[in-house]
C-alpha cells in the first residue's frame, strides 16, 4: 500500500448500468491508489422481512440474497478486468443505504463508488435516494456515477 488517503474502495452494484459504470472507476481508483476493492451488493430486504414476516423462511431468503448478489457481481464482472488488487464480494441485504453505511463505518480512508439513479420529484422529496441518504450520513468520501 501507499501512503494514499485512499486505504480502500468500496463499490455498490446492482447490476445495472450505472453500477457497471461505477465499477469501473471505482477498479480504477483501486488501481490508483493500490487499494483493496470492495463489491457490494445488498438485497434490499426489510428488517421484517429478514424475520419471517412475509412468511419466507430465512434459508430461502439468505438463498435469494446469494443469487442476487452472484447475478449482480457477474454483471459488473468485466468492469473489474483490469484491477491488479484484491478484490472482494460482500452479497448483504437490509436497508440499502443504512447497510452501505454501516459498511463504510465513518472511515474517511474508505472511498465509496456508487451510481446516482433519479427518482420523480415527488417520490425523492417523500423517501430520498439512497445515494442522498449514505452522503448526508457517513463522513467517508463518497464518489456519485451518473
Amino acid at each position: 500500500m501507499t501512503n494514499s488517503v485512499i486505504q480502500r474502495v468500496v463499490v455498490a452494484v446492482d447490476g445495472s448500468e450505472g453500477s457497471q459504470r461505477a465499477t469501473a472507476l471505482a477498479a480504477e481508483l483501486a488501481e490508483l491508489h493500490q487499494a483493496p476493492l470492495r463489491l457490494v451488493h445488498v438485497l434490499p430486504v426489510s428488517h421484517y422481512d429478514q424475520h419471517g414476516a412475509l412468511g419466507i423462511s430465512a434459508e430461502a431468503l439468505a438463498e435469494v440474497r446469494k443469487k442476487a448478489g452472484q447475478d449482480a457481481f457477474a454483471a459488473v464482472e468485466a468492469a473489474t478486468a483490469g484491477c491488479h488488487q484484491p478484490i472482494e464480494r460482500s452479497a448483504l441485504m437490509g436497508d440499502v443505504a443504512e447497510t452501505l453505511i454501516d459498511v463504510l463505518g465513518d472511515d474517511p480512508q474508505t472511498l465509496l463508488v456508487m451510481g446516482r439513479r433519479g427518482q420523480s420529484g415527488l417520490k425523492s422529496l417523500l423517501l430520498g435516494s439512497v445515494s442522498d441518504k449514505v452522503v448526508r450520513h457517513t463522513c467517508s468520501p463518497v464518489t456519485l456515477v451518473n
